[in-house]
């Protein structure tokens, strides 16, 4: 019976020498590592195994980076379990797409490819690193929103909330001079609000250049290329499962309501649903299932091995 529920991280996870030791004690997956390169034309071990916090946090850099760490680490999960023990998978944002090559629902070069892509795109988009976002905690929504709406009237600038984690953990996203106004005044009302670690204003309409070219991206993806996933998926937007195990994916028609979590038209949102895609049946949350026990793949396991 499926027991496990893997959930992959997303941008903001980085650590220094992340997939290092798994990498230098595994061909497998420092061949990984340099597929990683040489898709994306980076010199990614170069960067997170000596570079600067600046380096690491740069999208362009870090959506190949970390999909290899993540891939990494499930290419050593996978060893030591069956496919009938794991239940689902879901990564955050950026991670959704190793909970996809987890499932086989795509080939690993191809989310290499697109994952690259997304970086680029993301990073083109706001080439002057203006954009920022903060994770707020310990306030209630409206109160959140309330403050959004002040620093907009305050700075004139973009800025909203993009990830509507809990009912009381939000992220917020926009130019770095709305969100340091977001952050003065959740401190001001004793919540917390933490910078988070990434180099531009993801899931905003910062982005918007970035969500419909990834968009035409993904739906350019031949149907051949698509497979039949081994375990469900849960997608950011989506609070079931779009993807049944052993279900046709065809994620490809969903991409104008965020595939690829670039789109901040529908950010993540507790309660939000997705139109039905093609092929695909929402299931329950996880724990229905058969995930009993939520894995959380981190990047900093990578970096020590």
């Amino acid at each position: 019976m499926a027991v496990l529920a893997l959930l992959f991280p997303g941008q903001g996870s980085q650590e220094p020498d992340m997939g290092r030791d798994l990498a230098e004690s595994d061909k497998e997956i420092m061949d990984l590592w340099k597929k990683a390169e040489s898709v994306s034309g980076l010199a990614l071990r170069e960067i997170y195994w000596g570079g600067s916090d600046r380096d690491m946090a740069e999208t362009r850099h870090l959506q190949p980076a970390l999909t290899a760490v993540n891939l990494s680490l499930w290419i050593k999960l996978r060893a030591k379990l069956s496919a009938t023990e794991i239940a689902a998978a879901a990564g955050h944002s950026l991670g959704e797409f190793s909970a996809v090559a987890a499932a086989g629902v795509l080939p690993v070069d191809k989310i290499l490819e697109l994952v690259s892509l997304r970086g680029r795109l993301m990073s083109e988009a706001d080439p002057e690193g203006k954009g920022g976002m903060a994770a707020v905690l310990k306030l209630p929504r409206e109160q959140v929103e309330s403050f959004v709406n002040a620093a907009r009237e305050a700075t004139g600038e973009t800025i909203l909330i993009a990830n509507y984690n809990t009912p009381a953990q939000f992220v917020v996203s926009g130019t770095a001079r709305a969100v340091s106004h977001v952050q003065a005044g959740v401190k001001a009302a004793r919540g917390r609000a933490i910078a988070l670690a990434v180099s531009g204003a993801f899931h905003s309409p910062l982005m918007a250049s970035a969500a419909s070219e990834f968009a035409s991206a993904v739906r350019s993806i031949p149907d051949a290329s698509w497979r039949r996933a081994r375990f469900a998926v849960y997608c950011n937007a989506e609070p079931g499962a779009l993807t049944e195990a052993g279900g046709n994916p065809r994620m490809h028609d969903a991409a104008d309501d965020g595939a690829g979590a670039v789109d901040y038209r529908h950010p993540p949102h507790v309660g939000r649903r997705l139109p039905r895609l093609p092929g695909m049946r929402p299931q329950g949350r996880a724990r229905q299932d058969g995930g009993a026990h939520f894995k959380r793949i981190r990047p900093d396991a990578g970096a020590r091995g």
